[in-house]
C-alpha cells in the first residue's frame, strides 16, 4: 500500500515481513491464503571490494550495506529476486546521445543481511571491447560503471548515480604460463610469468596456495613472483593464481589448444606450484661412465620425495631427468659428455676430467656443491664467484671415460695352441674349420684356472672408480703413482683463473690425491691444483699435473 512502510519487525535483519492475501468481497472471514511480502530499508554504503578490475570481468565485487534480503535468483534469471545493477553511461551504444545509459543485471549472492557478492560482467556486456579499455585514473565514465542492489530487481538503490559505489575497468591483461613449477619449501623461488599488457606502473599479485605476493615488473610480456616459504609440501602441488586487483585470483586452465587465466570456484590445480622438501645430493654410484652416456647412476642425498615435481640432474651443465626411488635417491641415466667449447674456444668437457653434479628441480635452485661446510671466498681471486675448493666434505663429481675394446687374448706364458682343438667336423664346415685352423688361440680345461693376457686399448682410465693401484701410471709430473694410489685427481670445485698475461680464462680443479714427495708426511692439500689446458697458476705453490 502507499505510504510508508512499517518499522522493522519480526522479519530479521531490520526488514519487516507482512503477510498478503485476497479477498473478492472485502469480507475479513473470505481472504484467501497468505503469502509473505518483505517491507526492507534497503541500504548501499561504498566503496566496493574490489572497486576496481579487469575489463574482461568475471572476477567478484562485494557491496556493502543494510537490510539485504536472501532472496535467490532461479538459475539463468535475474527475475524478483537478489540482484545487482551495473549501469554504465559510457558513449559506447552505436545510437549514444548524453545521458544515455545501459544497464546490466547479475544475480547476486547473499553473504549477510550487510553485506552481498555479485560476478562483475566485461565491458563487452556494455559494447565496448575489453582490449579497447587503457588503464586511466581519469578516464571517467569511459571505465567507470555504477553498481546498485535491489531485492527484488526492479527497486534498484541507490536509484541513481552515486559516486561512492563506483567499478573502474583497468586495461586488460593476459597470463599465459608460469615457470618454473616447483621449488623448496623454504620459498625465494623466482617464478616468471609470461603474458601480455603488463606495465610498471600496475600492480599484480600472485598467489601461492593462501599466501599472496606482490610480483615484480621486467617488461610488457614477463612479471615475477617470488614464492613464499610454507611449513611442508603438499602432495600434488598447491593453487598458483593472479590478480590485477589483490582480490580475484584468476588460474590457469586450458581451453581446447590454448591455456586461459579463468576465475575458478574451486582450484581445479592444472597447473599447480609444486613445493617440495630441501634436497641434498651427498654422493653418486657409480661415479664414472663411459662417453657415450647411458650409465644408469644413483644419487645419494635427502629431500628426494615425490610430491609431483621433476629432479634433474646436471653434470656441469647438460642434463637428464631423474625419477624418484626414495626420498633418500633418485635413479637416472648419465647424459653422453657434450661437445662444447666456451666463448674462448676452449673445450668445456673432458675424458677422465670429473665434473660436478648438482640437482634441482627447477633450474635455480640447485642442490650446493659441498654440504656440511661452507667454503670460504679466494682471496687470490676476488673477481670470482666461485668459493675455493679446500672444505672437508666431498663433492659429488662424475667423469667421462672412454669405452675400453679388446684386440686379443693370449696365453699368460705364451704357450697358444696353433689351431682349433675341437670336434668341429671339418666335412660338414669346411670354410670354418679353416679359417679356425689358421689362428693361434689361448686354450685350457673347463675347470678354469688357465692365465691369460688380454690386449687392447683404453684400458687405463683416470676415472676415479676405475684406478685404484696405480704404480704403472706415470703421472704428469713425470713420477709414477704413490703405491695403492693413483696420479689421477679426483678433482673437485672448478673455478676460474685469468692469465694475467694474455687474459685467458683457465679451469683449475684442487686434486685431492696429488701428493708431493713419497717422504714428506704433512702438507697442505690447498697447495695442489691442477689445471685443464694452460700453465701452472703462479698464485700457487707446489705439484700440479692435468687434470686426468
Amino acid at each position: 500500500p502507499p505510504g510508508p512502510a512499517p518499522a522493522p519487525g519480526e522479519g530479521g535483519g531490520g526488514h519487516t515481513v507482512v503477510g498478503v492475501s485476497v479477498s473478492l468481497n472485502g469480507d475479513p472471514n473470505e481472504f484467501s491464503n497468505e503469502l509473505d511480502y518483505i517491507f526492507t530499508s534497503l541500504r548501499v554504503v561504498g566503496p566496493l571490494v574490489p572497486s576496481f578490475g579487469t575489463a574482461f570481468g568475471g572476477g567478484q565485487v562485494t557491496v556493502s550495506g543494510e537490510q539485504f534480503v536472501n532472496v535467490t535468483c532461479p538459475p539463468g534469471t535475474t527475475s524478483d529476486c537478489l540482484t545487482c545493477r551495473f549501469t554504465s553511461y559510457a558513449p559506447w551504444q552505436p545510437n549514444y546521445a548524453p545521458g544515455m545509459k545501459t544497464d546490466v543485471l547479475v544475480a547476486a549472492v547473499y553473504v549477510s543481511d550487510t553485506k552481498v557478492t555479485c560476478e562483475v560482467p566485461g565491458t563487452d556486456a556494455f559494447g565496448q571491447p575489453p582490449e579497447d579499455v587503457q588503464e586511466d585514473q581519469t578516464c571517467g565514465d569511459q571505465c567507470n560503471v555504477y553498481v546498485s542492489v535491489s531485492v527484488n530487481s526492479w527497486d534498484f538503490v541507490p536509484a541513481a548515480r552515486d559516486e561512492t559505489v563506483i567499478y573502474r575497468y583497468i586495461k586488460t591483461v593476459e597470463f599465459a604460463r608460469f615457470s618454473p613449477s616447483a621449488g623448496p619449501i623454504t620459498g625465494d623461488t623466482n617464478v616468471t610469468v609470461q603474458g601480455s599488457g603488463f606495465s610498471p606502473n600496475m600492480d599484480i599479485w600472485c598467489k601461492v596456495g593462501d599466501q599472496v605476493v606482490m610480483s615484480r615488473y621486467v617488461d610488457d610480456t614477463r612479471i615475477i613472483c617470488q614464492v613464499p616459504a610454507v611449513a611442508q609440501a603438499v602432495q600434488g602441488g598447491v593453487f598458483v593464481g593472479f590478480s590485477t586487483n589483490g582480490a580475484d585470483y584468476c588460474e590457469l586452465v586450458p581451453q581446447g589448444n590454448d591455456v586461459e587465466c579463468v576465475f575458478t570456484a574451486e582450484p581445479q590445480l592444472h597447473f599447480p606450484f609444486f613445493y617440495h622438501d630441501p634436497i641434498y645430493a651427498a654422493d653418486i654410484f657409480p661415479p664414472s661412465g663411459i662417453l657415450e652416456g647411458g650409465t644408469e647412476v644413483i644419487i645419494v642425498g635427502s629431500g628426494f620425495s615425490a610430491y609431483g615435481q621433476v629432479f634433474i640432474a646436471r653434470f656441469l651443465d647438460a642434463e637428464v631427468v631423474c625419477e624418484t626411488v626414495d626420498s633418500t635417491s633418485i635413479k637416472c641415466f648419465s647424459p653422453a659428455i657434450p661437445s662444447e667449447q666456451n666463448l674462448a674456444g676452449v673445450e668445456r668437457y673432458f675424458p677422465d676430467v670429473a665434473v660436478p653434479v648438482q640437482v634441482t628441480a627447477n633450474r635455480q635452485q640447485f642442490t650446493p656443491l659441498q654440504i656440511g661446510v661452507g667454503c670460504p671466498p679466494n682471496p687470490e681471486l676476488p673477481f670470482d664467484d666461485n668459493p675455493r675448493a679446500s672444505c672437508t666434505q666431498p663433492f659429488v663429481m662424475w667423469t667421462w671415460y672412454k669405452n675400453p675394446s679388446i684386440t686379443s687374448v693370449g696365453m699368460a706364458d705364451g704357450s697358444d695352441v696353433a689351431g682349433f682343438n675341437s670336434q668341429l667336423n671339418p666335412d660338414l664346415y669346411p670354410g670354418l674349420s679353416s679359417r679356425l685352423g689358421a689362428l693361434t688361440l689361448p686354450q685350457g680345461p673347463t675347470a678354469g684356472g688357465t692365465k691369460v693376457v688380454i690386449k687392447g686399448n683404453d684400458f687405463i682410465s683416470f676415472a676415479r672408480a676405475q684406478i685404484v693401484n696405480g704404480q704403472n701410471v706415470v703421472c704428469p709430473t713425470g713420477r709414477p703413482a704413490p703405491p695403492g694410489e693413483s696420479c689421477s685427481t679426483t678433482c673437485t670445485f672448478p673455478f676460474r683463473h685469468a692469465d694475467p698475461n694474455t687474459g685467458r680464462q683457465e679451469l683449475y680443479y684442487e686434486c685431492i690425491n696429488l701428493q708431493r714427495l713419497a717422504d714428506q708426511t704433512s702438507y697442505d692439500p690447498s697447495v695442489y691444483w691442477c689445471v685443464v689446458g694452460g700453465t701452472a697458476p703462479a698464485t700457487f705453490s707446489g705439484d700440479w699435473g692435468q687434470c686426468r
